[in-house]
């Protein structure tokens, strides 16, 4: 499933190399970060030597999306004959990360921060990005797949993304029990999944010098847009209440509401989705006005807020 792979070593750069092994396409060595040429692995020793990240991206896949979904992603690549333009679209996202990274710094403790490596994937395509957990290991990845698949200019996109999805690797980092794995029934895949995109929504700001509207939306939404968007998530704040209040009793009586408010599957109307995020990242700032980081907060500690923020 996994043809390419980029690795940096975040914060203490040095440690780069890719691999590709595409089926009926030659492959290449690549020159990265104007280094040295770097060898071609074949995929089980890729597999072999990124194992433990291998396997928590499996289950990422496995319990974000389905075959189908897999498949599509990945006949799109092949019968589009995107392998080049993945590895070009590979280059132009490297050249973002450190600057990216950089802003990093303010949120290391030396004594339980190891650097994060960004995994650049031809994946499964369920997500653009995300950040994995297994046991003390913490990391993000890109799913080239998907950023081709959404068209030509979304990369560009990158530079929020990578920002956005390095606040979820310091949060995991501190508070694993949010990682998708600990999402435990429906009650806690809702109000985790809410509270994790509102804390790494409220750190992007921090680690990449971005707007609320970048933070929230990239370069997608232009201002009047972003506007309109907070508009829409504050005037349905008391509906989607009432939706959660439902959900959370039986989750079969909407079991819409959590793409409602969390997800995008297509780019219709962008101002009426992914309230969610707004909803998150107000609840984060409020919590952190009265207690300070929010990186040290547990669940348990954000809970009555999620209660509060919704019986408003």
């Amino acid at each position: 499933m996994i043809v390419l792979l980029l690795t940096i070593k975040v914060l203490f750069l040095g440690c780069v190399h890719v691999q590709t092994q595409a089926p009926h396409h030659e492959t290449r060595p690549v020159l990265v970060h104007n280094l040295v040429p770097v060898q071609i692995e074949e995929p089980g020793e890729v597999r072999h030597d990124h194992q433990v990240f291998f396997e928590a991206y499996d289950r990422f896949c496995e319990l974000a999306g389905t075959d189908d979904v897999r498949a599509t992603a990945l006949e799109y690549l092949w019968d589009n004959n995107e392998t080049d333009d993945a590895l070009a679209l590979a280059r132009k996202l490297e050249s973002l990360v450190e600057d990216v990274a950089a802003g990093l710094k303010p949120f290391v403790s030396q004594d339980r921060f190891e650097p994060i490596p960004i995994y650049l994937v031809l994946g499964c395509g369920v997500s653009d990005g995300y950040a994995l957990v297994a046991d003390d290991d913490v990391w993000v990845f890109v799913d080239l797949v998907v950023l081709l698949h959404r068209g030509r200019d979304y990369w560009k996109q990158a530079r929020f993304l990578l920002a956005h999805e390095l606040g979820h690797a310091i949060h995991f980092s501190y508070q694993p029990d949010f990682a998708i794995e600990s999402r435990h029934g429906h009650e806690e895949e809702l109000w985790k999944t809410l509270l994790a995109e509102g804390i790494a929504t409220h750190l992007s700001t921090q680690i990449y010098p971005l707007s609320d509207k970048e933070a929230f939306w990239g370069d997608i939404l232009d201002s009047s847009e972003h506007e309109k968007w907070v508009r829409f998530a504050e005037s349905e704040r008391n509906d989607f209440g009432r939706r959660i209040k439902d959900y959370l009793e039986d989750p079969t009586t909407d079991p819409d509401v959590v793409a409602d408010l969390l997800y995008v599957h297509d780019f219709d109307d962008l101002t009426r989705k992914r309230a969610g995020y707004y909803y998150g990242t107000q609840i984060v700032r409020e919590y952190e006005q009265r207690h300070g980081s929010v990186l040290e907060a547990a669940y348990e500690d954000l809970v009555p807020y999620l209660l509060s923020y919704f019986d408003g």
